[in-house]
C-alpha cells in the first residue's frame, strides 16, 4: 500500500539534473538571465483561431525555444514549464508541435524530482493537449502511455493524484494504445490501492480520503484489461485484516462486475467465492456483509448476462451451485441465518 502525502509545504530548489551544462560557441547564461528570458517570451493566454501567418512562427520559434531550454539548469525548468503550458492552451500551434513538447518533457524532464505545483504543470501540459490534439498524440501509440506512466511514477500529492488519475480514464476512455505497457499503467495506479491518506487539519485544498478513493476506483474498474492484475489483488485485500482495506476491495469488485464478463472472471471465481463466503459467515461488520452481498448479487449478474454459450452457461450454474448447494448451508448450525440471506440477490440477478 502506498502512502499519500498530504501535501506538506515545500522548500527549497529541486536536486541538480545531469548533463545540462551546454558545450560549443554558445555562451553560458545564468540561471536568473534564462529565467528571464523565458518569462519574457511566455505568451499570456491562447490565440485565436484565424491568426496570422506570423503568430504560428511565433508559436513555433516559442516551442523550439522551450523545448532546448528544457536542457539547461534545472532552476529554469519551472518558468519554462509555465511557458509551454501556456502554449499547450495556444489555438495557433501547428500540427506535430504537441507531440514535439510532450517528446521532449518525457525525454529530458525528470518530473518526480521537481516541486508539486511544477508537477502539476506537467500534468496541466499533457490534460490540455489531450484535449485539443487527440489524434496527435494517439499518432504517437503506446510511447505516450509509456511518458506518462514515467511522469507519474512515484507521485504521492494528492493535488496531482486526482490530475493523474483522471488522465489515467482518459487514455482508456478514449481508447489512447496502452501497448505492451497495460500491466504497467495499472502498477502506477494500484501501488496506491487502498488509499492512505489522512487530509491535515484545515487543509486548504478540501482534498478528502473518498475524494481519492472514488477516483482510483475509477481508474481501476475502467477496463477489462486490469482484470488479471487487479482480481488477485482484491482477494488480497479481503482477506486483510483492515475492515477499510476489506469494504473498498468489495466495493471495487462490485464496480468491476459492471464491465467485466466470464472471460475475466472465470479463472479466479473458487478464490472469490472463498474469500467472500468467510467475509459473509464469519464477519462481524454489518457493512462488510452487506459489501459481500452486493459483490455476490453483482458477479451472478456478471455471469448472467455472459451465458451466450454452453460453457459460459455451465459457469454460471457451477457458480451458484457452489453458493446453494451443499458446500456451506449444510455446515451452518441454522442455515437461514445467515445463509438464506444471500438468495434474494442471487434470484434477483440470475
Amino acid at each position: 500500500m502506498a502512502r499519500v502525502a498530504a501535501a506538506p509545504p515545500e522548500a527549497g530548489a529541486a536536486p541538480p539534473r545531469p548533463a545540462v551544462v551546454p558545450h560549443g560557441g554558445r555562451e553560458k547564461v545564468s540561471a536568473a538571465r534564462e529565467r528571464r528570458y523565458v518569462l519574457a517570451a511566455c505568451p499570456a493566454a491562447p490565440a485565436r483561431v484565424n491568426a496570422p501567418r506570423g503568430l504560428f512562427l511565433t508559436a513555433l520559434h516559442l516551442v523550439l525555444f522551450y523545448e532546448n531550454r528544457l536542457q539547461d539548469h534545472h532552476l529554469v525548468i519551472p518558468s519554462v514549464l509555465q511557458g509551454l503550458r501556456a502554449l499547450s492552451m495556444c489555438e495557433v500551434l501547428a500540427p506535430g508541435l504537441a507531440v514535439s513538447v510532450l517528446k521532449a518533457i518525457f525525454q529530458e524532464v525528470h518530473v518526480q524530482s521537481l516541486l508539486q505545483l511544477d508537477r502539476h504543470t506537467v500534468y496541466s501540459i499533457i490534460t490540455n493537449f489531450m484535449g485539443t490534439r487527440e489524434e496527435e498524440l494517439k499518432g504517437l501509440g503506446a510511447d505516450f502511455t509509456f511518458g506518462f506512466i514515467q511522469v507519474m511514477d512515484g507521485e504521492k500529492d494528492p493535488r496531482n493524484l486526482l490530475v493523474a488519475f483522471q488522465i489515467v480514464r482518459d487514455l482508456i476512455a478514449k481508447n489512447y494504445a496502452l501497448g505492451p505497457f497495460v500491466e504497467e499503467l495499472f502498477e502506477v495506479t494500484s501501488c496506491y490501492f487502498p488509499i492512505d491518506f489522512t487530509p491535515p487539519p484545515n487543509d486548504p485544498h478540501g482534498i478528502q480520503r473518498e475524494d481519492l478513493i472514488l477516483s482510483l476506483r475509477a481508474v481501476l474498474a475502467s477496463t477489462p484489461q486490469f482484470a488479471e492484475f487487479l482480481l488477485p489483488l482484491l482477494i488480497e485485500k479481503m482477506d486483510s485484516d483492515l475492515q477499510s482495506a476489506k469494504l473498498d476491495a468489495l466495493q471495487t469488485l462490485t464496480a468491476c462486475c459492471a464491465i467485466y464478463g466470464q472471460k475475466e472472471l472465470q479463472e479466479f471465481l473458487p478464490s472469490l467465492w472463498s474469500s467472500l463466503r468467510r467475509e459473509v459467515f464469519q464477519t462481524a461488520s454489518e457493512k462488510v456483509e452487506a459489501e459481500c452481498l452486493a459483490a455476490l448479487h453483482a458477479l451472478s449478474a456478471c455471469l448472467s448476462r455472459s451465458v451466450l454459450s454452453s460453457d459460459a452457461e455451465d459457469l454460471l450454474d457451477s457458480f451458484l451451485s457452489s453458493i446453494l448447494q451443499g458446500s456451506w448451508l449444510g455446515d451452518l448450525p441454522c442455515p437461514e441465518q445467515p445463509g438464506l440471506r444471500v438468495l434474494p440477490g442471487l434470484q434477483a440477478s440470475s
